[in-house]
């Protein structure tokens, strides 16, 4: 007994030290742990007593746990214990939780995807990523500016929506506050529901993030990112363009009572549907690949990921399906009788039926041809009237959009290694202008039976409001996550050795750049066949979405043509006359007031205007996707990246200064050309 008791190493080390010392070192085998032993030195000994628990913490510093407490229940949300699955909230930052365990090429995935600068959730190490994200301690922590800033942006402007609602809820008549509580309506659901929203514990959780004297991971904002989405999730089906529709359709409502404050009520409203958009414009996207590594096994893309993930993402909330908004499907109902014909009615004979029908679809096709070739020299005109001298007059000589438009927009890197000679590089500009251009579209309202009929026009599970929330995905997830990349990735190996070129993987990457071209963007581009990589996409290929959107918008603009006049009702269209508003102020907002300020012409600023405005852009996009005849088909081989002339790459030239001034001297001009017609 004294010779084990002699045996028995010594309590040296601090409780806690030894499983540390642990952690820093990782999974080392038993001879390499000698052979630390040798080079450093040491002596041999356990921990102290741990005061806290009230005894001995015997063979280093493992508690014993009883089994039942270790298991999780199967309804679960990876990751989390049984105790942390229940709602509600927790005492300890960190200490509760813990994040699925994942494959590393997983793990990467969604680490990469947080340092990008879409997101800059974590510190980019450029080179050194590679290395730094195997480690998975040092790959955990979080950029504090994402914290202090990002999240508390977020917080603020989720608490003001929802100050903004009480207040409206407060103006609001006594009858109508009973259909608050009672929710029936999707809109009164929304107003009930954010009101409802409590931001002590956030507001507490978040003070002790900034205040962190360590390192914040990402295990550390579990319960913050829990909580911020426990009150995103329940909507987040009615997405951005439906949902703040639907809280316009409020003015409606209230305008039948006449003694609602008839200026504050508006005002409110019109802030209530702006902070919608913003949840789904900041909110929402930007925390997704924190939630997307708190609940989910595999990386997905946004927004795909919230409906491959959403049993992971309701277990991890602690919500189920029930708590969920979703929108409501109106039924569409024919009135039979009055498309029966008069039984005196003379029927046509079969041959009439065809030579007629045969002839209405020569004329309609050409008549729509000639109105598309019409909207495309307009929307030519009008590009160059926003942004002048950018070559939009002469696209068949191949001008340099990245001198211009990365001012402007801010594209990310890859966009300034295109050449260009590369279609790709003018159909970016496009996408950034029509988002600018759908952001004006949000006040429009719409028609309820607008879907009813686009999806006549487009088959399968498609309508206009998805079309156009899901438009970011072509810009920053078919450029930014797939093209660009590659496109970066073959440009530095040739920087540094041309060679590269004719290497395996070098013509790998030229071939996998040439088939996303014609994948992504250009579907009639003919090359020598190469080997067709595979891409797991599930969004409509741009070329069909653009081509749809352009049809309902050159359609909208035959009516509105119709009615301009006497400023008559248009067909899907219900405040076609009102002056546009963009929620949140752009370039192309700004400059389309300017001109039509310049042009002292009040129609330039209605709902109407946008939407000629939109299908004119619309039609030149479709232009360089669908028609062969465009300039992005005129040259036979594809060029990929910017060179002169060969294969050596070249830097890209800098960034011009004079794009603001060149649009305000073309405002100059046009008011000139007002006040003298004749000169």
């Amino acid at each position: 007994m004294a010779k084990e008791e002699q045996k028995r190493p010594q309590a040296r080390y601090a409780p806690g030290e030894l499983k540390k010392i642990r952690e820093n070192l990782g999974n080392i085998t038993p001879e390499e742990a000698k052979a630390l032993t040798k080079k450093l030195g040491g002596e041999i000994g356990i921990e102290k007593s741990d005061s806290a628990h009230g005894g001995m913490i015997q063979r280093g510093s493992i508690m014993p746990v009883k089994k039942k407490d270790t298991q999780q229940p199967k309804d679960a949300a990876p990751g989390l214990s049984a105790s942390d699955s229940k709602p509600g909230p927790v005492s300890s930052v960190s200490s509760l939780y813990s994040l699925p365990k994942i494959d590393q090429a997983e793990r990467i995935k969604m680490d990469i995807l947080m340092l990008s600068r879409n997101y800059r959730i974590k510190l980019n190490f450029g080179f050194l990523n590679r290395f730094i994200l195997r480690a998975k301690k040092q790959s955990d922590i979080v950029l504090m500016s994402f914290v202090r800033v990002t999240l508390a942006d977020i917080i603020t402007n989720m608490e003001s929506l929802a100050k903004d609602c009480l207040e409206l809820q407060k103006k609001m008549p006594e009858s109508y506050k009973k259909k608050i509580l009672e929710a029936k309506d999707i809109k009164q659901k929304i107003i009930k529901f954010i009101s409802d929203w409590k931001f002590e514990f956030i507001r507490e959780k978040h003070e002790a993030l900034k205040n962190s004297a360590i390192p914040v991971t990402t295990t550390m904002l579990v319960p913050l990112i829990r909580e911020l989405y426990k009150m995103l999730m329940p909507f987040y089906f009615l997405g951005e363009q439906r949902g703040a529709d639907t809280i316009r359709n409020l003015l409606i409502d209230l305008a039948a009572y006449p003694d609602i404050d008839k200026n504050t009520i508006p005002n409110l409203i019109r802030k209530i549907a702006k902070g919608w958009i913003f949840l789904f414009q900041n909110a929402i996207p930007r925390m997704y690949p924190l939630l997307m590594r708190m609940c989910s096994y595999q990386f997905y893309e946004y927004p795909e990921f919230f409906t491959r993930e959403i049993a992971h993402i309701l277990n991890f909330l602690g919500i189920t399906k029930y708590n969920l908004i979703l929108p409501q499907k109106h039924a569409e109902t024919v009135n039979k009788d009055n498309q029966q014909s008069s039984p005196e009615s003379q029927e046509p004979s079969l041959d009439m039926m065809e030579a007629s029908q045969a002839d209405e679809t020569t004329e309609a096709e050409q008549k729509k041809q000639q109105q598309h070739t019409k909207l495309v020299d307009t929307g030519l005109k009008l590009l160059d009237q926003l942004f002048p001298e950018a070559g939009w007059l002469h696209l068949s000589s191949h001008p340099d959009f990245y001198p211009y438009f990365q001012s402007i927009f801010g594209c990310s890197d890859g966009f300034a290694l295109l050449a260009p000679e590369n279609p790709v590089q003018k159909i970016i500009v496009l996408l950034y202008i029509l988002e600018d251009l759908f952001r004006g579209c949000r006040s429009i309202r719409f028609d309820e039976n607008i879907d009813a009929e686009l999806k006549i026009q487009m088959p399968g599970e498609d309508s206009f409001t998805s079309t156009l929330e899901e438009w970011r995905v072509y810009k920053d997830t078919l450029f930014d996550k797939y093209y660009s990349p590659d496109l970066r990735d073959l440009v530095e190996r040739l920087y540094s050795r041309i060679e590269f070129i004719h290497s395996p993987l070098g013509k790998k990457l030229i071939s996998n750049l040439i088939w996303q071209t014609k994948y992504f963007f250009l579907p009639h581009l003919n090359f020598i066949t190469l080997a067709k990589p595979q891409y797991e996409f599930n969004y409509r290929p741009l070329c069909l979405r653009v081509s749809f959107l352009q049809n309902v918008f050159a359609s909208l603009v035959e009516k509105i043509d119709i009615a301009v006049k006497n400023r008559g009702v248009v067909p899907g269209i219900r405040n076609p006359w009102d002056n546009f508003i963009f929620d949140i102020p752009s370039t192309i907002s700004r400059r389309i007031d300017a001109l039509a300020f310049a042009q002292r012409r009040s129609l330039l600023s209605t709902n109407a205007s946008i939407i000629k405005y939109t299908a004119s852009v619309l039609s030149v996009l479709d232009w360089l996707l669908n028609d062969l005849s465009s300039p992005s088909y005129l040259n036979e081989n594809v060029t990929i990246y910017r060179s002169a002339g060969g294969i050596a790459p070249i830097f890209p030239p800098p960034v011009r200064d004079d794009v603001n001034a060149l649009f305000q001297q073309r405002i100059k001009q046009i008011e000139q050309r007002h006040k003298n017609p004749e000169s």
